[in-house]
């Protein structure tokens, strides 16, 4: 992957950081976007570390962090701009941001917050892949990931909206990827179940390792426990990589088998 240009969104922490790690350590070059600009340049601040190290096999390209709300357009488009500037394309790319912002019974459901997910969990990735696209096709060809979940295929209790936004991932991954087989780009998504990320431990989900809720989660996967940020990015990893040169249109799932019931 050395010198491949890749873009992650929400690098900042969590699914999106494992994924840049992965990508720098194996020599890919790594453009962070994350809404918290810090948190971008934090993750950024790694790769640089790991890559001074000569037995890492890191990247040797100073990764680029910049601020991105996905939500946004025009940050959107000025994100691939300073792709551009200071890459000249782009070869690999990422759909990682996303939020669930409530969760609860679709009777009592805010529609600001159903809103705000779509515009994220949707709207976003639906940006992002306008561009992502466009900036492929002018390379000869490239690989998207799109993080996808188990609401993509199933859903639960009180995860109504997040399951509608998760579908529609799903449903993104296999028209973009139909679109452009011809033009050399593949374009996948991973289905990750309950995985340890700041996404679990925030106010609305609000599921901390070691808490009651966070056990329950643990006790609904046949293997007893919840997936780790690095398990995710493996996978990520290898869609993007060349040993998967004729995978599109489909994703993994990366469940610990709970689909598979």
């Amino acid at each position: 992957m050395r010198g491949k240009v890749s873009l992650v969104t929400g690098a900042g922490s969590g699914i999106g950081r494992a994924t840049a790690l992965a990508l720098a350590e194996n020599g890919a070059t790594i453009v962070i976007a994350d809404m918290d600009f810090a948190a971008a340049e934090e993750t950024a601040a790694l790769i640089t570390a790991a890559s001074s190290d000569p037995d890492t096999g890191a990247a040797h390209t100073a990764p680029l962090a910049l601020s991105c709300d996905v939500t946004r357009p025009a940050e959107v488009a000025r994100v691939f701009a300073a792709i551009d500037d200071n890459f000249g394309g782009l070869d690999y790319a990422v759909n990682n941001a996303g939020i669930c912002t409530e969760v609860g019974p679709i009777s009592d459901y805010s529609l600001s917050s159903f809103r705000t997910m779509m515009s994220v969990n949707v709207m976003g990735v639906f940006t992002c892949l306008q561009h992502e696209v466009s900036a492929m096709r002018r390379r000869g060809g490239g690989a998207i990931v799109n993080l996808s979940s188990i609401f993509g295929q199933v859903s639960g209790p009180g995860y109504s909206a997040y399951t509608v936004t998760k579908h529609a991932v799903e449903g993104l991954t296999k028209s973009v990827a139909l679109e452009n087989a011809e033009h050399g780009i593949r374009v996948n998504c991973v289905r990750p179940s309950v995985v340890q990320t700041p996404l679990m431990t925030g106010k609305h989900v609000n599921a901390a390792p070691g808490s009651k809720e966070w056990s329950a989660y643990e006790n609904a996967n046949p293997t007893k426990r919840n997936a780790q940020p690095e398990e995710i990015a493996a996978a990520i990893v290898w869609q993007l990589s060349d040993e998967a040169s004729f995978v599109s249109g489909g994703g993994i799932n990366l469940d610990g088998a709970y689909l598979a019931r």
